[in-house]
């Protein structure tokens, strides 16, 4: 992506670009103003999320704890496209306008919208406590089962029952 903010004219010296300023002004104003609604929205969703959980009296202690591990997970799942396509998106607009040659940024921005689309239900998974140990006891059986060949090479049937 090449974007040109600033032209030479005919000694070399460098002048702003003002149509490109203003178009890819209009980019930023949307990339920033999708930034600033996801962030408010998600503090303001944190903070009435954080109330009802303290007021809520009613509920046992196992929905509660539940109720807050899905809180955690929603909002680690929330920060992981914030950092994984909003920051590079950051530097990829704001390299050019100061001049600094980025050379990787198309390769670095389609990277970590890749790494988005793993990382993203990897919360779910390991906070909420029977995602977890679900996930655990599956690697501790197929563990079990390469580990324990028998004089034959053939695996035996996995026997245990992992406790965890």
């Amino acid at each position: 992506m090449v974007i040109f903010f600033y032209l030479p004219d005919e000694n070399g010296v460098l002048h702003p670009n003002w149509t490109t300023l203003l178009v890819m002004s209009n980019v930023w104003f949307m990339s920033f103003s999708s930034m600033i609604c996801v962030l408010f929205c998600g503090i303001k969703c944190y903070q009435c999320i954080s109330k009802a959980l303290n007021i809520t009296s009613t509920q046992s202690e196992v929905v509660k704890n539940l109720q807050h591990q899905l809180f955690n997970a929603l909002v680690i799942q929330t920060l992981i496209p914030f950092i994984l396509m909003y920051t590079p998106l950051f530097f990829v607009f704001a390299f050019p306008l100061f001049n600094i040659n980025f050379p990787y940024a198309s390769s670095c921005i389609s990277a970590t919208i890749s790494l988005y689309t793993a990382i993203d239900p990897l919360p779910s998974m390991f906070i909420i406590k029977a995602y977890k140990k679900a996930i655990i006891r599956t690697l501790i059986r197929i563990l079990d089962v390469f580990s324990s060949e028998n004089n034959n090479g053939i695996p035996r049937q996995a026997t245990s029952t992992a406790p965890i």
